[in-house]
């Protein structure tokens, strides 16, 4: 699988194991076969407190997965399956990640911020996360469709949504179509 030691304990949720590598001098980014890193993996599993030892200790927080969707691993935290790592319990996790200031929670290759990937996935607790960082959040940022978080909460009909990113200061005018038209749009299917 091309993982170093220091993968290998983040893979299977060691925490002791990843602090003693960790401090015997393990390269942090050292990268998988694959591409990611014991962040990218760690952030993926929801594994909080490995994540939090990585980020203290200087890990990247912004290496991005080479691959089709460019992902960060904010936004492999936001893609979890959710198998050990419901909404409920990692929004504090998300939270705590997002609002990191070396955190990025910039665009992919697909251009979905980790904002849209969370309104895609109905993260609402994830999306009031990111939304905490003000504009840092890309509140109105489009997708390669052309639209905003806002846009796809309207859209799918995703209510609740679409009120935490007003609250956050989503401009409803902004990208290329209408949050209302979407909403209607939405009703009549």
């Amino acid at each position: 699988l091309g993982h170093t030691s220091l993968m290998g304990a983040v893979n299977s949720g060691q925490v002791e194991a990843v602090g003693v590598l960790v401090e015997a001098g393990s390269d942090l980014d050292a990268r998988s076969n694959t591409g990611q890193t014991g962040l990218m993996l760690a952030s993926g599993k929801g594994y909080r407190e490995i994540v939090e030892l990585l980020i203290a200790k200087g890990a990247d927080c912004n290496f991005r997965i080479k691959s089709e969707y460019n992902a960060t691993p904010l936004i492999a935290c936001v893609w979890r399956d959710g198998s050990g790592f419901d909404e409920t319990s990692s929004a504090p996790f998300v939270r705590a990640f997002a609002c990191l200031p070396e955190v990025d929670p910039g665009l992919c290759a697909d251009r979905n911020t980790a904002l849209t990937s969370c309104v895609d996935r109905q993260r609402n607790e994830f999306v009031a996360a990111i939304c905490a960082r003000g504009k840092g959040a890309y509140l109105d940022a489009p997708n390669s469709e052309g639209m905003t978080p806002l846009q796809k909460a309207c859209q799918f009909g995703r209510t609740k949504s679409a009120e935490i990113l007003l609250r956050a200061g989503c401009n409803p005018n902004a990208g290329s179509k209408s949050p209302l038209g979407l909403a209607i749009w939405h009703c009549s299917d």
